[in-house]
């Protein structure tokens, strides 16, 4: 987060990626009252404290700004197996999913599969990478989960 002053009683306010996804997930959870503050400082201090106390009120601080699926993607090699894995995706947002993932709503799941799909990892051959598979797809579907 990075805050400037840009005149006597307001401030300039830019957040990454990250921290607006956060943001978003925490007060999709809850219903933060709105506040009025006055300066950098005060605002800075106030989402701080109002973050951090609600971070740890949750019954899992580690999901604070969410958490992937817990399917196993390694295990879909075939198509009735990948079926299989939808299922287990399915019944994991269904039981705590729509809380705890990073990406619980269609809108940021999608976000998160296509830039996910987009970027490349480095330490493997571009071939290797554009090469289909059942475990391919359900590796997408799980990071597009958790993905920030």
């Amino acid at each position: 987060m990075e805050i400037q002053s840009v005149g006597k009683d307001v401030a300039q306010v830019r957040l990454s990626r990250a921290e607006v996804l956060a943001i978003r997930n925490i007060t999709e959870r809850v219903d933060l009252v709105p506040f009025e503050l006055r300066g950098p400082q005060q605002i800075f201090e106030r989402l701080a404290a109002q973050f951090g106390a609600l971070a740890d009120s949750l019954d899992h601080p580690s999901w604070a700004t969410g958490r992937a699926t817990h399917a196993d993607p390694e295990r879909a090699t075939t198509r009735d197996e990948f079926g299989e894995f939808l299922r287990a995706v399915l019944a994991d947002f269904a039981e705590s999913g729509h809380r705890e993932w990073e990406n619980n709503t269609l809108e940021r799941f999608l976000d998160g599969l296509s830039a996910f799909a987009l970027a490349r990892v480095i330490d493997r051959a571009a071939e290797e990478q554009e090469v289909a598979s059942w475990a391919l797809f359900a590796g997408l579907i799980v990071t597009a989960t958790g993905y920030e």
